[in-house]
């Protein structure tokens, strides 16, 4: 699954997956940004990375984690629901 990064937002900013999926987001603006966990079953934090650069999360455990890029919290934060 691939979540964009795209004009300081999150396209999808709202996604279900199964247990074992991978996440790809990867950044389309010329700014910084960062994947960082806020609360669920999997902690993460990507550090920041540019255009054209990823980073991917394997979820291994069912629950709603809740993320944000710290750089721009306001407008990008999203849910993924991983499910069995």
């Amino acid at each position: 699954m691939r979540i964009k990064y795209h004009e300081i937002s999150i396209e999808p900013d709202t996604l279900k997956v199964k247990v074992g999926s991978t996440i790809e987001w990867v950044n389309e603006d010329p700014v910084q940004h960062n994947v960082t966990s806020a609360s669920g079953p999997l902690k993460f934090a990507s550090g920041n990375f540019g255009e054209g650069h990823t980073f991917k999360i394997k979820v291994t455990k069912p629950g709603v984690i809740h993320y944000r890029c710290t750089n721009h919290p306001v407008t990008m934060n999203g849910t993924i629901e991983v499910v069995e």
